[in-house]
């Protein structure tokens, strides 16, 4: 996955409704100041976190966050995150 780093904050969601929801949310909302990276399905969470850490511009951020699906287990999910 390649990542460019283009704003201070990012949201890290599992795939490309989430990535479109959250994008549309923000816009409404008239926050153009966070960046929504959908990571392909919370089975590339683990992975895509450590290569978004790598990633050269990752200084430049000011806050992260992690979205992800409960689905039916809310404590198997937040202890992946």
């Amino acid at each position: 996955m390649n990542i460019t780093i283009e704003h201070p904050f990012v949201l890290v969601v599992e795939g490309k409704d989430e990535e479109r929801f959250f994008g549309a949310l923000l816009r409404h909302m008239g926050i153009s100041n966070v960046q929504v990276l959908g990571i392909g399905g919370k089975a590339n969470l683990t992975r895509h976190l450590k290569g978004l850490v790598l990633t050269p511009t990752f200084s430049q951020v000011v806050g992260l966050g992690v979205m992800r699906d409960a689905d039916h287990d809310p404590a198997a999910a937040f202890q992946s995150v």
